[in-house]
This record gives C-alpha cells, structure tokens and sequence, in this order.
C-alpha cells in the first residue's frame, strides 16, 4: 500500500510517501502530481523517501516522467530521506545522474530556497 502527503512551498511540491510506489499506485500517483505541478506552476519536487519501503521499475519511471516534465521549466527533483534499499535502487537506476540528492528534507528545502536566490545566515 501506499500514501502520499503533499506540501506546496512556494514553486515546490514535497512528496512524503509511506509505503510500496509500485505499478498498483502509479497511474493515480502520475495524474495527481502533474495536476499539481501544472496548477501550482511548481518548479521544484522533493521526494521525502523516509518511509517508503519499496520502488519499481513503474517507480522510477513515474519520477523519469516528472523529470522530463520539470526539464521542459528548468526546474528539478530532489531526492532525501533514503534508506540503504531506496539509495541503491537510485544508483543503480540512474536517477542519481539527472536528480539531486540530499540527506534530510530541511537541506533539500534550503536547496531549493537557496535556488530562488535567498540567502540564509546561520547564527555560529
């Protein structure tokens, strides 16, 4: 089974998903993310991978379709939250080439922040 939450921040659509992104989910999972990058001009995807167990080959070709969508606006996706299984599975797919990788959502937010040309000071 799988769920998604959905966060809109600005140009950025941030993904949580808990669970199994295989072929049973796709088909809903693609229409209702480009729905949401079309309605809400996004720029930016973060997929928080901190609870999802398992990708397939359907996975990985749902975030190639929102790659090449996002392309088209030079826009990006980030990846964060990977577990061993999920980071091998981005390695071994590619998606390390053409997706950034970050550690915790927090550091992809402030990547993408970072992107829209602010600046952030950190108190030493």
């Amino acid at each position: 089974m799988l769920k998604a939450q959905f966060f809109i921040r600005e140009n950025s659509l941030i993904i949580r998903f808990q669970g199994e992104l295989d072929q049973q989910y796709i088909e809903k999972m693609r229409i209702k993310v480009t729905e949401l990058i079309n309605n809400y001009h996004i720029k930016y995807l973060i997929i928080n991978c901190k609870q999802l167990d398992f990708i397939d080959s359907s996975g990985i070709g749902f975030i190639l379709g929102r790659y090449n969508q996002l392309k088209k606006i030079n826009g990006e996706i980030i990846i964060c939250e990977m577990n061993d299984f999920i980071e091998r599975i981005v390695r071994i797919s590619g998606l390390i080439r053409i997706c950034k990788i970050k550690r915790t959502e927090n550091e992809a937010t402030i990547y993408v922040e970072g992107c829209n040309g602010k600046i952030y000071e950190n108190a030493i």
